[in-house]
């Protein structure tokens, strides 16, 4: 499943994916905490934490629904209030993908035979992207302290 590095191009290419994914965290981050009122979605998170803690120990239907229903409102407020950022940084990501698919062609730390659309069949990059991209978004978002 994993092919080792066969040569320093491979090793560059690796490291350029992962400065890319850190570099496109930090800058969709960025986007969030700015175009984002970050102490309301903080708000509306805590809501929705102690809403589900108040569902565990209820048995009454009509109080779950009741509970639920305001649940359901509070994601939705929540929903409203990142919708400006994703599309956004859906943006970025739309700019940046076609970029990296042309720089980073050939690298296939993962090798499976598929074709995804846009990517093309060079999806070696991509899948370590993702990988990278996770972890780059989690830490950026945990030191930037950003809300979502």
């Amino acid at each position: 499943m994993f092919v080792l590095f066969t040569s320093l191009t491979n090793v560059a290419q690796f490291f350029g994916i992962i400065l890319v994914s850190f570099v496109v965290a930090v800058l969709t981050q960025l986007i969030y905490k700015r175009f984002s009122d970050q102490e309301r979605i903080k708000e509306l998170n805590q809501k929705i934490r102690s809403l589900q803690n108040e569902m565990r120990g209820v048995k009454d239907p009509d109080v779950l629904m009741k509970l639920n229903n305001e649940m359901l409102k509070a994601n939705s407020d929540k929903m409203k209030l990142i919708m400006k950022p994703m599309m956004l940084s859906s943006l970025l990501f739309i700019a940046v993908f076609p970029v990296c698919s042309n720089l980073f062609k050939g690298f296939n730390l993962f090798i499976f035979s598929t074709s995804l659309p846009i990517i093309g069949a060079d999806v070696g990059w991509f899948l370590t992207y993702i990988f990278a991209s996770l972890l780059a978004s989690t830490l950026v978002r945990k030191k930037m302290g950003v809300q979502v």
